[in-house]
């Protein structure tokens, strides 16, 4: 056998087992006499053409289960391996690779082994991923909110999307590209503010929840009254109220102004003026200023001469003289106009007699006194008793 020129001996089966790769054969031929003949030499050449049998693989298709985190399968090959007739070390090539994060609903894959002469064997099927589910919930598309009250701007305070989905997802909040996030300030007025919801690993699985927000001021401003004020009344008893300083004022969003309903006055006593403070939303607020308004003008009385005659004569019955006559009368600023008063009566004595008239109004001011004078004559000559009718 080979160079040693070995005998080979036949085995019982009556065949010779040779190696793969084969070996030269010489043949070696004695006769009864021992004499050889070695000159024919036979040349082996043993191949494999065997390939590969591989166990384990899928019929079709092989279901694999989504990571919620990463919305992906890991390719799992478990459970699939070969034999060789000849090689007892086969390496498996995966296709896509083993662990490969999947998340297509159904991927073509293969398993080939190849052994050392060549041969391979191929298992083919398919990973299969169950659609994972995705559904938004959109806030609704327009809100609004308010300041607060110590500032003019929003701590903004997000309304998410309701989100149901087999994968994790991660929404982000913009306004334009800015991103915003919770207690961001949002300054008053108009806001388009965007959620957008992605997929975990899945970045083209997206939806965008658009919202129309408007920043309100709803918060009244604050104002403080000037202080109750006295007014002298005029003469006619109306005319225009004091000016005095403006109310204070203040507002969470600063820009304020105000007014009062009442600048004038008509008559006398309390005039409660309300100022009104207004911000530039529209919020109001409140306050009052009392002016009183005094009366200090004494009232008229006119005519306060020629109430009474010169003279008047006295009865016949009495020395007193019994006069008839009208009280003058007045005016004032504030009340209305009347008769004035006196103390005098209708009896007036023999000889000179003066009588007063007065005016308090109902503010206390008393009128400045009239007077007017007049004399009570006897104009009655004397009646004689017992004069004889005839010379006696």
């Amino acid at each position: 056998e080979g160079a040693s020129s070995s005998v080979i001996s036949a085995g019982s089966s009556g065949y010779y087992v040779v190696a793969l790769g084969g070996l030269p054969i010489v043949w070696t031929v004695e006769d009864t006499s021992s004499n050889t003949y070695s000159g024919c030499t036979q040349t082996t050449s043993v191949t494999d053409n065997q390939d590969p049998i591989i166990t384990g693989c899928p019929s079709s298709t092989r279901a694999l289960t989504l990571d919620p985190a990463t919305c992906s399968a890991p390719a799992d090959y478990t459970g699939i391996s070969a034999g060789d007739n000849c090689d007892s070390s086969l390496t498996p090539v995966y296709s896509p690779a083993s662990g490969a994060a999947l998340s297509v609903a159904s991927t073509p894959a293969t398993v080939t082994y190849v052994d050392a002469a060549g041969n391979d064997a191929v298992c083919s099927f398919a990973f299969t991923i169950a659609a994972p589910t995705f559904t938004v919930v959109c806030p609704d598309a327009t809100s609004t909110v308010y300041v607060s009250s110590s500032g003019c701007t929003y701590a903004f305070q997000p309304t998410l999307p309701t989100v149901t989905s087999t994968c994790a997802t991660t929404t982000v909040v913009k306004e334009g590209s800015t991103l915003l996030n919770t207690n961001d300030p949002l300054a008053k007025g108009a806001h388009t503010i965007s959620y957008i919801v992605t997929v975990n690993g899945s970045p083209t699985t997206t939806q965008t929840c658009t919202v129309a927000l408007t920043v309100a001021d709803n918060t009244k401003p604050s104002i403080t009254c000037p202080a109750d004020a006295d007014v002298t009344a005029s003469p006619t008893c109306s005319g225009t109220l004091p000016s005095p300083a403006i109310p204070s004022l203040s507002d969470n969003c600063i820009t304020v102004t105000s007014s009062r309903d009442i600048d004038t006055y008509s008559t006398k006593g309390a005039v409660t003026v309300t100022y009104t403070a207004t911000d530039e939303s529209g919020n109001t607020e409140t306050c009052q200023t009392i002016f009183t308004v005094n009366d200090q003008t004494a009232p008229t009385i006119s005519p306060c001469t020629d109430v009474f005659s010169p003279t008047y004569n006295t009865g016949t019955s009495s020395c007193t003289a019994s006069i008839t006559y009208t009280n003058p009368g007045f005016t004032d600023n504030c009340d209305a106009p009347g008769t004035s008063s006196t103390t005098a009566g209708t009896s007036f004595p023999l000889g000179s007699n003066t009588v007063t008239f007065t005016k308090t109004d109902s503010s206390g001011n008393i009128a400045t006194v009239c007077t007017d004078t007049f004399t009570v004559s006897d104009g009655v000559d004397p009646v004689i008793t017992g004069c004889p009718s005839s010379p006696v």
